[in-house]
């Protein structure tokens, strides 16, 4: 392959005579010449942390008792999630299907919730 450097043919490191019609150094030239008309601009190369954290409920049903787990899809912004990130979520037993409500309390500890349901009627 022939390159330009300093207006001079070059192949395999080694300056060639220019020649009439060679078709390697009429691409080589070509080149050149898309590239001296380019504009171009500085830029920086950067690395950046990006994190997301989902909550994930965990709750053992008191009418079936199955431990469950729930995993949500809606990111939060902050690095520690907390209850009121849930407030309102809706859940459900993954074996009895009973559907739960979260409600955050403001006085408990950042990770404590309550899970309202309705009680089961009595036979």
């Amino acid at each position: 392959m022939i390159t330009i450097k300093d207006g001079k043919f070059y192949q395999d490191g080694k300056e060639v005579k220019p020649e009439f019609g060679n078709w390697q150094q009429i691409r080589a030239l070509q080149a050149a010449l898309r590239e001296s008309n380019l504009e171009s601009c500085s830029g920086t190369v950067v690395s950046e942390e990006v994190s997301q954290y989902y909550p994930i409920i965990v709750f053992k049903c008191p009418l079936c008792n199955t431990q469950n787990r729930q995993h949500f899809e809606d990111d939060v912004d902050e690095y520690h999630i907390d209850n009121s990130d849930v407030d309102g979520y809706e859940v459900s037993c993954t074996q009895c299907n009973t559907d739960f409500t979260v409600k955050a309390k403001k006085d408990s500890p950042r990770n404590k919730i309550t899970l309202l349901y309705d009680k089961p009627e009595e036979e």
